[in-house]
């Protein structure tokens, strides 16, 4: 049986927070309203162009693949997505998306930021945390761990953009070996 985290986005005092809630949730405090909830190992977040507020999810893996990864055991899956919030509606707008986590979901990677081009036009990094060449490895579906995807959130389609991972294997820009590639965050 996995473990699942439940994460609740929450305003405090009019800041955006991050609650990992563990267990049952304490007496309510009046100064806390929930804004989201059920989020699958949240990372970053950015407004929109429409004002609203998308969370990358990174997911917790899945059953397509259970290898040894260099932090440990690591299961891939498609679980990894993008949730819209507005007002007091939330959706997961883009979704399958590669996700690879030990197998009770934790420790995962995945979509790990967002950044916005224009009005749908979504940037998204899929985390890899390994050596390029072992992409070789991976399920089809999962082939876009370390790449920069493009998503549009008004339909979900998505598509790989560019290959960080194959640049940085490629090039070894900071000389680490093997090379080691773990694209985190877009701007």
């Amino acid at each position: 049986m996995s473990r699942r985290r439940t994460v609740t986005l929450s305003l405090i005092g009019g800041l955006l927070g991050a609650l990992l809630l563990t267990g049952s949730v304490a007496a309510h405090e009046p100064r806390v309203k929930v804004v989201a909830d059920g989020l699958d190992n949240p990372r970053g977040l950015s407004f929109g162009p429409d004002g609203a507020l998308y969370v990358a999810e990174a997911g917790s893996g899945g059953t397509l693949l259970c290898a040894q990864g260099p932090e440990g055991p690591m299961c891939y899956g498609t679980s990894g997505a993008i949730t819209r919030i507005k007002g007091s509606h939330q959706a997961r707008v883009v979704t399958g998306l590669p996700s690879g986590a030990a197998p009770d979901g934790s420790n995962a990677g995945g979509p790990s930021d967002i950044a916005f081009r224009g009005m749908g036009k979504a940037y998204i990094p899929i985390n890899l945390g390994g050596d390029p060449a072992n992409r070789v490895n991976l399920p089809k579906d999962v082939k876009a761990a370390g790449w920069l995807i493009r998503a549009n959130v008004r339909n979900g389609h998505w598509s790989r953009y560019a290959d960080i991972a194959g640049f940085e294997g490629k090039h070894n820009p900071d000389g680490v070996l093997p090379p080691d590639s773990n694209p985190y965050s877009v701007a």
